[in-house]
């Protein structure tokens, strides 16, 4: 449990820490028209032996990933 806890703290500090660093950065987004638009694929386990279920997601704006 505080292994966890630690690692969520590191993890927000490292965030605030590239939020801090990149405040200044205008990210620039050209392409016409900027649409947000998001893909996911899942597989929700349809396979009995198969006990993991997967999935993968992009988001893009204007063509460009984001996340």
């Amino acid at each position: 449990m505080v292994d966890t806890l630690i690692n969520h703290w590191m993890s927000l500090r490292h965030l605030l820490k590239y939020l801090k660093d990149t405040i200044y950065c205008d990210p620039n987004y050209e392409k016409f028209p900027v649409v947000l638009e998001g893909y996911a694929n899942v597989n929700w386990v349809s396979d009995h032996d198969e006990i993991n279920s997967t999935s993968g997601y992009v988001f893009t704006l204007g063509g460009d990933a984001i996340s």
